[in-house]
Formats: structure tokens, sequence, C-alpha cells
């Protein structure tokens, strides 16, 4: 059995894991330009054979740090048609319920950068409908996309 947990931070890429009867660990800088150098370089310095891991487990630091500080790409957020608010209402529920002054965070994709797609899968997953990227849906205005640098689709 072999189990091998990565995580990619900022600055560091920290392995451990449980390969042939023995546990290794290793440790090494981050390449910022592409993560999985680093992760690879971890993999060789705690001596993996990468052939023989059964479960690789990936946390991922380096996200969670872009989304706390905001510092990712400019992204937008395709929607099936009709469902464009609910990623900014959320749950509807206050977490703070008794709070008057609480605020929600901002979504990390702002409105104007989420688009609907007319589309409609059925419960099995069946596509009920075919779709088309950013064609305007009768609820809303042709307009062009503004520019972005990542698209991020949401099942809906």
């Amino acid at each position: 059995m072999s189990i091998v947990g990565i995580d990619i931070g900022g600055t560091f890429t920290d392995l451990v894991g449980y390969q042939h009867g023995a546990i290794v660990t290793s440790k090494c800088s981050t390449v910022p330009a592409d993560p999985t150098e680093g992760a690879a370089l971890a993999l060789r310095l705690a001596g993996c054979d990468v052939a023989a891991i059964d479960e690789l487990l990936h946390g991922s630091t380096i996200a969670i740090n872009t989304v706390l500080e905001k510092s990712g790409a400019k992204t937008a957020l395709i929607t099936t048609a009709g469902f464009r608010d609910v990623y900014a209402i959320g749950r509807g529920n206050r977490p703070d319920a008794f709070n008057l002054f609480f605020h929600r965070p901002r979504p990390l994709v702002p409105r104007e950068l989420t688009f609907e797609v007319a589309e409609r899968m059925t419960g099995s997953r069946r596509l009920r409908s075919a779709f088309s990227i950013l064609m305007p849906t009768p609820r809303t205005k042709p307009r062009p996309a503004p520019c972005c640098d990542a698209i991020s689709p949401r099942c809906s």
C-alpha cells in the first residue's frame, strides 16, 4: 500500500507519505510559474516510486492563499440560464442571524462577469437541450464579453 500527500504552498511544497512500509517526507521550494514542478521535485526528493502510488492526496495552500488575498486571475462564471444569481445569494441563510450589521462577503466572481447559457440537464445528467456558450438568453441583452483570464463553469 502506498499513500502520498502533497501540499503546494506559496513558498514551499511539502510531501508526506507511506510507501513500501516506510514513512517518506520531503520539502522543497514551490515554483510559482508551474507548481507541478515543485510537486515533481518533492516526489523525487522523497524517493517515491510514482508508479507504485495507490492514492495521491493533494492540498493546495497556494489556492487558499490566492482566494484570501484576492490575487487570482480575473475570472468569469458561466451558469445555466435562470441561475445567474444563485452563486451570489448562496444558501439564503445568514450565518449570524441576529447581527443587524452582518454583511455577506462579496462573491469571488462579480455579477457583471457571470453569464448564463441556455441549456438544460435532466435529473439523470442527460442533456435535454444543447447549450450555446455566451449566447444571450431571452432575459439578457447581447453584449461583448469582458476580458477575463479564466472561466469557471458551474453545474446547476
